[in-house]
């Protein structure tokens, strides 16, 4: 499993298709000990393998070793079973919500979309419906990835922090309750760090760590970058 997991083929779709959760065998609880021995042919057969829905009932697994086109196929059957798909009710509010977040997500109304996916997200179950709900809310997603990588860029750049601030509050008002709102916050704070950098150095003789000390609390994250000193331009003759 050490060298199948971290397959490129294995690794996002079993992200999206479940959560991990590993035990001892000896000292697994009885249900999931129970679980291996009803459903799994060699249950004494390490590893043993089990993939369940949400309420625990059984839809696939193996035990022993087992190669990476073997896994898959295991994942496909897992993906297809009926157990996961959603039933007629959730599948009925999907649909209305799959309606409004197409337009929302074309015309680039972000709120909309992050709302509407967070109302799916309630539910469970498979289905066509909840696939475009995911891939709009990728698009918000990746709409928020640009646009506070591009903050970055041009704070790197030696850009006008008052308009990259502002520009950050129009990204974090869009992504309200998102993770992308706590970036653009953290963002923030970042160019107001910056912006006393950049007066420091501009009244000359700087510390030589000034830099490296205003950007230690934003270890981790992207706004690191923005405290990278400035590369002058090159002349060109």
């Amino acid at each position: 499993m050490e060298r199948i997991l971290p397959n490129p083929a294995v690794k996002d779709r079993i992200a999206a298709l479940c959560v991990g959760f590993a035990v001892d065998w000896y000292a697994a609880d009885a249900t999931i000990a129970e679980l291996c021995d009803k459903n799994l042919p060699e249950p004494r057969n390490a590893p043993m393998v089990g993939f369940l829905t949400l309420d625990g009932a059984w839809i696939d697994g193996f035990s022993g070793s087992i190669e990476t086109a073997e896994f898959l196929q295991v994942l496909e059957r897992v993906e297809k079973s009926p157990l996961l798909a959603a039933s007629p009710a959730v599948q009925k509010q999907l649909e209305k919500l799959a309606a409004t977040i197409g337009p929302a997500a074309d015309k680039g109304d972000w709120p909309a979309v992050f709302t509407a996916a967070r109302a799916a997200n309630k539910s469970t179950g498979r289905c066509p419906e909840r696939d475009a709900i995911q891939a709009a809310e990728q698009k918000a997603r990746a709409w928020a990835a640009t646009e506070l990588d591009g903050v970055v860029h041009q704070a790197k750049a030696g850009g006008d922090l008052a308009a990259l601030r502002k520009h950050l509050g129009v990204i974090k008002q869009k992504c309200v309750g998102e993770p992308e709102a706590v970036d653009a916050e953290t963002g923030l704070k970042a160019l107001q760090k910056l912006a006393l950098v950049r007066e420091v150095e501009a009244g000359g003789n700087p510390a030589r760590d000034l830099r490296e000390r205003h950007a230690a609390p934003f270890k981790a994250s992207r706004w690191t970058a923005v405290f990278d000193k400035p590369v002058p331009p090159t002349d060109k003759k």
